[in-house]
């Protein structure tokens, strides 16, 4: 499954810490600092935490694409078996062309991108690519998650499970009976 993210950071943040990496006098604290505004980001979002089902986060990479460039595939860390991985967009879209996630998950490819703070999370077995800047340049940040439930089918379906109790909280009259049959 691909999930489409909105609102990891805000696009305030993003161009403050972006400026201060770029121009900044420590632009390796400014990169820890965005980093930590990632995960911090997903840690507060209840969809990822419902389809990702996070164990372990791995580092966040930052990548700056100018044009002709593309990015490289995200590598498996180490220590960490990684199931789902993350792409959160840091530049507005209208400041480049080009850069766009591209996934192949066995239906074709998809071109992904968006605005500041989206997040595109996709299995780590996608390929997976960024196509090449045209004009401008675009900043993302990388993250690789090993999840809880290792067997994405399984994450689906705790994630459908968890989707069908937030539509009964919010629309249904008697949700509390429901969810508790749901469990």
């Amino acid at each position: 499954m691909v999930l489409v993210l909105d609102g990891i950071v805000g696009p305030d943040e993003v161009a403050h810490l972006t400026d201060r990496i770029r121009h900044g006098p420590d632009p390796d604290a400014a990169a820890a600092h965005l980093g930590g505004a990632v995960r911090a980001g997903l840690a507060a979002h209840p969809l990822f935490s419902a389809a990702v089902q996070p164990k372990h986060l791995g580092d966040v990479v930052l990548h700056g694409l100018t044009a002709g460039d593309s990015a490289p595939p995200l590598s498996d860390e180490a220590a960490l078996r990684s199931d789902v991985a993350l792409t959160v967009f840091l530049t507005p879209p209208e400041e480049y062309e080009g850069g766009d996630l591209v996934l192949d998950t066995g239906y074709g490819e998809e071109h992904y991108r968006g605005p500041v703070g989206r997040a595109v999370a996709y299995p780590t077995g996608a390929l997976a690519r960024r196509a090449e800047v045209r004009r401008g340049a675009c900043w993302t940040a990388d993250i690789l998650v090993e999840s809880r439930i290792r067997d994405g089918a399984q994450r689906d379906i705790l994630y459908a499970i968890a989707s069908s109790e937030q539509y009964l909280g919010l629309f249904a009259a008697g949700a509390v009976a429901d969810r508790a049959r749901l469990r």
